[in-house]
């Protein structure tokens, strides 16, 4: 085989490594071994190189060792047939999009096998008119592999998991998160309790699945985590029977459903989650009384909302970010001794708010926690205080707040904590050291009182 011949045959066998392989990468991201293949034979050819010649290492070897030609071909025919063979067993196990782009791509191989063979006879100036089929012996070797092939990708197509699903580990890989394609016409989707031996723990996003109806699980599925606008936008989305399992909902995970907007109006609890409050909140309901047994308050619940009180259960453990956010009409907040944080954002903007009081129980006041309160006068920590930290904007811009003892136990403090906090004292107790402080924690140069 002269020069030429040899290079214009890897071109064409590379072609048909690369049309099987490319396709793929779409259908389950960077997630598909092709798509690394592909990387690096592109990207990083002194690392695909090597690649690329143990992929030929047996044509090269096959010509150097072998001198009567038919038998060459012959040998080539079935070895590249086998390497496309394990190629499509490959590209099945990884997953392929839909049977249609099997069908479609199946002949394209055909075709680029055909022309492998011309180059071959071409190469070695045998002349054939059958080029592929080119003695009964050949035929029926090429033939066996093309349908072994051909039922490998029908096979696989029909028996591995629902190609409307993909799966990634969790960060500490003890189960699976779980997906969808975005295929705008699946309209059911079954979730199953395991995935390659491990628990499906958690749903990820099916966000814009616009013709998606139903999700359904098994009965023994350990789902404990929806994340945020997991079926956001999902407009026809009416039925779901949410697991006991679950205990983290994320916001916005139902938004604009018709599952969700069939709901009644009021407090929406999930399992041992006050999810949210639908509708409008009006003066004859704006006193909310959470009920006992609720151990989260979702966030953004009441984002917005023009609730004036709120009484929480002694069985609340958290309340997420952003919980009441925007709340303008709330006044006076006193929260329980059950939890441990404030998170980031929880009453940030909510300008009518006076009276805040921290139970002992609190650690940590997260970022922006009361940002913008105007009208925020008091900010009362209760004796023996376990708070240590004061995130970044804490209580930035709460312009009426005239003084505020920090908790002797507090070993950091964010940079613009109390920024534009015009009328502020800062009180200090004696044996709290700033050097651990953020450096511009006290950024608009509020007097402090180390007492």
């Amino acid at each position: 085989m002269d020069t030429r011949g040899k290079i214009i045959n890897g071109l064409i066998t590379f072609l048909l490594i690369v049309l099987l392989f490319i396709p793929y990468p779409t259908s389950e991201g960077i997630y598909k071994l092709s798509y690394y293949v592909i990387l690096l034979l592109i990207q990083t050819p002194l690392l695909g190189l090597p690649l690329l010649i143990l992929m030929f290492a047996p044509f090269i070897l096959l010509i150097i060792i072998f001198k009567k030609k038919m038998r060459l071909i012959k040998i080539l025919s079935i070895i590249q047939l086998v390497f496309i063979f394990l190629i499509s067993y490959l590209s099945i196990k990884l997953g392929i999009e839909t049977f249609i782009k099997s069908l479609i791509i199946l002949p394209c191989i055909l075709i680029l096998l055909a022309l492998v063979q011309i180059i071959n006879f071409k190469a070695l100036n045998i002349k054939s008119k059958h080029v592929i089929f080119d003695n009964k012996f050949g035929m029926n070797i090429i033939v066996i592999l093309l349908i072994a092939g051909i039922l490998i990708l029908l096979i696989g197509t029909f028996k591995k998991e629902r190609d409307d699903l993909y799966y990634w580990l969790n960060q500490d890989q003890t189960g699976y998160i779980v997906s969808s394609k975005y295929n705008a016409g699946v309209t059911e989707i079954h979730i199953p309790s395991t995935y390659k031996g491990l628990p499906v723990t958690t749903i990820g996003a099916f966000y814009n699945t616009r013709n998606l109806k139903s999700i359904t699980f098994d009965d023994n599925v350990k789902i404990t985590t929806i994340y945020n606008d997991a079926f956001s936008s999902c407009e026809n989305f009416e039925f779901i029977e949410i697991p006991k399992t679950v205990t983290d909902i994320g916001s916005n995970a139902f938004h604009n459903t018709k599952w969700f907007n069939n709901l009644s109006d009021g407090l929406i609890y999930i399992n041992n989650i006050l999810y949210a409050y639908k509708g409008d909140v009006t003066p004859g309901n704006s006193d909310i009384v959470i009920k006992e047994g609720i151990v989260e308050i979702n966030a953004s619940a009441f984002k917005g909302k023009g609730i004036t009180s709120i009484s929480f259960p002694s069985s609340l453990k958290l309340i997420e970010e952003g919980a009441f956010q925007n709340c303008d009409k709330l006044i006076t907040i006193s929260l329980p001794d059950t939890i441990f944080s404030i998170s980031s954002y929880t009453f940030n903007n909510c300008i009518n708010l006076e009276t805040v009081n921290i139970p002992s129980s609190i650690k940590v006041i997260g970022g922006n926690a009361f940002y913008n309160c105007s009208n925020l006068k008091n900010v009362n920590f209760e004796d023996n205080s376990d708070l240590t930290n004061i995130e970044l904007f804490a209580f930035a811009n709460c312009s009426s707040l005239e003084a505020i003892y920090i908790p002797k136990n507090v070993s950091f403090i964010g940079n613009w904590a109390f920024y534009e906090c015009t009328s502020l004292t800062i009180y200090l107790d004696q044996s709290t050291s700033t050097a651990t402080f953020a450096p511009e924690w006290n950024k608009s140069s509020r007097p402090i009182i180390i007492q």
